[in-house]
């Protein structure tokens, strides 16, 4: 699984999925970079809590006019945290974890009832 996240420096990096964060990573190949001749902006984030037999969720967001970047993270049952799949749309962020198997044969339970997320913007 790749970083796609590093903090170092003063530096902010995010990858886009299967690559890890790092300064020497071409442009093309993140989602931002603070060293770009941009800023970066939170659009939503928070926490929404969830039954345990629940297999999917939508959270919704401020209307974006593009589809944004997002991150959301539950803790389960193998005590690790771990990204959940899905996507994103202009106001929302699809998650479903029917198929998700972080290393073992069994579906992980979310054991707190919540999920953290987070949706990243981009202005000029």
């Amino acid at each position: 699984m790749a970083n796609r996240l590093s903090v170092t420096g003063g530096r902010v990096i995010i990858s886009k999925a299967g690559y890890n964060a790092e300064a020497s990573l071409p442009d093309a190949f993140k989602v931002f970079d603070s060293a770009w001749g941009i800023s970066g902006l939170i659009i939503a984030r928070g926490v929404v809590n969830v039954p345990t037999d629940v297999v999917s969720v939508t959270i919704p967001f401020p209307q974006q006019h593009y589809v944004p970047y997002a991150e959301v993270y539950g803790f389960y049952d193998d005590n690790k945290t771990y990204m959940v799949p899905g996507y994103c749309t202009t106001n929302a962020i699809i998650c479903g974890w029917t198929d998700y198997n972080p290393g073992n044969n069994t579906v992980p339970r979310i054991i707190d009832g919540q999920l953290r997320y987070i949706v990243y913007g981009i202005s000029q």
